[in-house]
């Protein structure tokens, strides 16, 4: 998916990104708004992330999407993308 060799999200936003994705599948929906997400996830929702999101979303690699009327959702693919992160993310420390 054009994802190898850089790093698309830190290891931290990774583990994050991986618990908002574990929050939302637990909701009716698989939805939520920004303000029912957990406090210290939040952040990759809000506006600085806003181009993170964007490079994940062309690579096909945004396991969430924002709907009018539902809020943040995950998307039907979510697990897979996580694991082409993670996959990314290990053959990017291989490297260094």
């Amino acid at each position: 998916m054009g994802a190898e060799g850089t790093e698309l999200v830190d290891t931290q936003q990774l583990t994050d990104l991986k618990k908002l994705c574990e929050f939302l599948v637990q909701q009716p929906g698989k939805c939520a708004y920004t303000g029912s997400v957990p406090r210290g996830l939040q952040y990759l929702l809000d506006r600085p992330l806003l181009e993170k999101r964007n490079q994940l979303k062309e690579k096909g690699l945004l396991p969430v999407f924002y709907s009018t009327g539902w809020g943040w959702r995950l998307r039907k693919e979510w697990e897979s993308m996580l694991q082409t992160l993670e996959k990314n993310n290990e053959e990017k420390e291989m490297k260094c």
